[in-house]
């Protein structure tokens, strides 16, 4: 029975110390890179996929930048808020204007360029419309 407890205390002592050596585990980090603004930052958010960082300066001007090549769009809205949010999918911005008790929602569209200019075309090259169909996919 005395065999019994002193294995039981033994094990439990050497899961606590396992337990408090993981605790203490290090956070090793490195700077990934830094972002020059032309005014202090209000807010700042960063999408739920972690693609793109949302960064609200003065004057309501929202900069939305990649979060792999730091390359940014910008959104001048002329609006007074000091905070923001964004949802889930990045395609909802929402914006708090604590003085004037709104929140302001404002719908996002990402735009994406596709190069053709070395595709097969058809009609004019000068189209306002261009349909591209990926057929040699299998």
């Amino acid at each position: 029975m005395i065999l019994r407890r002193v294995s039981t205390f033994l094990l439990f002592v050497v899961l606590a110390i396992g337990f408090a050596l993981q605790a203490a585990a290090e956070v090793e980090w490195q700077l990934d890179r830094s972002l020059d603004l032309p005014a202090a930052p209000l807010d700042l958010v960063i999408s739920a996929d972690g693609q793109r960082i949302f960064v609200l300066l003065p004057k309501g001007e929202v900069r939305i930048y990649n979060a792999q090549d730091g390359a940014m769009e910008s959104i001048q809205t002329g609006l007074k808020v000091d905070r923001l949010a964004v949802s889930p999918t990045g395609e909802t911005l929402l914006l708090n204007d604590s003085a004037g008790k709104q929140v302001k929602v404002v719908a996002l569209d990402y735009v994406k360029q596709v190069d053709i200019a070395n595709a097969p075309i058809r009609g004019p090259k000068d189209a306002k419309v261009v349909v591209a169909v990926y057929s040699d996919f299998q």
